[in-house]
């Protein structure tokens, strides 16, 4: 396989363009009105390469940073995943970087490690826009609930992002069973492996308190139904930068608080700081069952402050109003 990749890269210029660009994309022509295209990921650097490649005008670019995984694919760091088809995606997107006009990244911190791994110049222009979702503090649809057969009166802890061993489901679902009956656990989100599915319902004792959703969502869909929970719990580590600062990247959280429900976070230093700021939702130190309850049940003694609270987390900290004046002004004056 390495041998393949080395002939093809000495063959081909633009070997990665033609490894993961659709051929829709490369039949794409973008209209000559426009002046920019706003990447979200590597994939989107691929093709804003490839349009002004293949364009007359030349369209400045974008860059929306919303993950850190550069440094995962940094090459100094993992020289054994160079030959790797993720790692010849980055690569290739690295390398297109320097031609972006404009950084949109949610905070100073992210900047930096995004600047440490890609070789951008830290002094290079930014907009610094926190994660953020249109505001909608009045909707409560029911129908998801009733899709999913649970009962209205259930008070609902939900865990929201993908479920995977490090953001501890399987304690997530034991400490949950440990509460009355009118709580249920719901975990929905991405699998990441099906045998830790499997797993998880080992350790559920009654099928009544725990329910696993495999409900497709679209984002709207999931906005929503978070007016439908009664508390959101979050766990996010510190193996990395990308989860180290994740209160200004998580979209979970921020649909948590817009709806105005508190959360019940473990494992993240900047989650844990938030809570103790604006006595928003409870940070717990570690899996310990008589922790999780006393959080449950503190919230519920104090559950009207703590959804206020939530909510105005929401409008001081991530409301895209906030932000949008600021790019919108970047982009007026061309960059």
């Amino acid at each position: 396989f390495w041998i393949k990749y080395l002939l093809l890269n000495r063959k081909k210029k633009d070997y990665v363009f033609e490894k993961f660009l659709t051929p829709v994309m490369r039949e794409y022509k973008l209209q000559k009105d426009y002046d920019y295209i706003w990447t979200t990921d590597e994939f989107g650097l691929l093709w804003a390469e490839w349009i002004n490649q293949h364009s007359e005008k030349q369209y400045k670019i974008i860059h929306h940073s919303y993950e850190l995984y550069w440094e995962h694919y940094s090459l100094p760091l993992k020289k054994h995943w160079r030959y790797f088809k993720e790692y010849v995606l980055f690569e290739g997107a690295r390398k297109i970087l320097p031609k972006v006009s404009l950084f949109i990244i949610q905070d100073e911190a992210r900047w930096e490690v995004f600047c440490h791994y890609t070789g951008i110049n830290k002094k290079s222009k930014k907009v610094l826009f926190p994660v953020a979702i249109r505001d909608y503090p009045l909707i409560s649809q029911s129908d998801i609930c009733e899709r999913m057969d649970i009962n209205v009166r259930k008070k609902i802890i939900f865990y929201p992002t993908y479920i995977a061993p490090e953001r501890g489901c399987v304690e997530l679902v034991r400490m949950a069973q440990e509460l009355d009956e009118s709580y249920i656990a719901l975990l929905h989100g991405f699998v990441i492996a099906k045998n830790y599915v499997d797993e998880i319902r080992k350790n559920i004792l009654n099928p009544a308190r725990v329910l696993i959703s495999s409900m497709v969502m679209d984002y709207q869909d999931l906005i929503e139904f978070h007016h439908n929970v009664w508390c959101v719990f979050l766990c996010y580590g510190e193996t990395d930068n990308n989860n180290k600062y994740i209160v200004n990247s998580s979209n979970k959280l921020a649909m948590a608080l817009q709806a105005g429900k508190p959360i019940i976070t473990i494992g993240n230093r900047m989650l844990a700081a938030l809570c103790s700021e604006y006595r928003c939702g409870i940070a717990i130190d570690g899996w310990f069952v008589e922790e999780f309850c006393h959080a449950v049940y503190e919230l519920e003694q104090n559950y009207e402050f703590y959804c206020n609270n939530a909510r105005r987390c929401f409008e001081q900290r991530f409301n895209i109003k906030l932000f949008s004046d600021g790019l919108l002004n970047e982009l007026a004056i061309g960059l």
